[in-house]
């Protein structure tokens, strides 16, 4: 008797070697692409961030080409992939993160991600009645070297 195993969403980066030409990048893009449809997984979007900088060297690599997935599948796939990233020498770092919220949230969720929260505000700020900093007339005050008792 099979178990029934529910799939689940995935976002995976990977970060390909910039020295590369464009039809290798692309060759690349494609293998993960491949890889991805053939475990029996849905890809759901695949978006190339393009060149970026790294924050520290990688195999004496300055920038790399970031390239970003999000696909349905099971658990048992995510080693395979992680095995592929690994072996391919082409692939300077990579991450893959189970999401926790189903795709229709999160494409609703990202819709437009300028908008911020309003944030919450702290006295002292502008518009709670005070013209600026808080002097040392409100508290005791200060003592001085010469001030302290013999």
């Amino acid at each position: 008797m099979r178990h029934y195993v529910p799939t689940r969403t995935y976002e995976t980066t990977a970060v390909i070697q910039p020295s590369l030409n464009d039809a290798d990048i692309d060759a690349q893009i494609e293998a993960i692409k491949s890889l991805i449809e053939s475990g029996g997984n849905t890809l759901v979007k695949t978006d190339v961030w393009g060149r970026r900088k790294l924050a520290y060297p990688v195999r004496r690599y300055q920038e790399g080409i970031y390239v970003f997935f999000v696909f349905e599948g099971e658990p048992a796939f995510i080693p395979e992939l992680t095995r592929h990233y690994q072996i391919t020498e082409p692939i300077l770092r990579h991450l893959t993160v189970r999401c926790e919220a189903d795709i229709e949230t999160m494409v609703i969720s990202l819709g437009d991600s300028r908008e911020r929260p309003d944030r919450r505000r702290r006295p002292g700020g502008p518009g709670d009645g005070r013209d600026g900093p808080p002097s040392r007339r409100d508290g005791p005050p200060r003592r001085r070297d010469d001030d302290r008792p013999p």
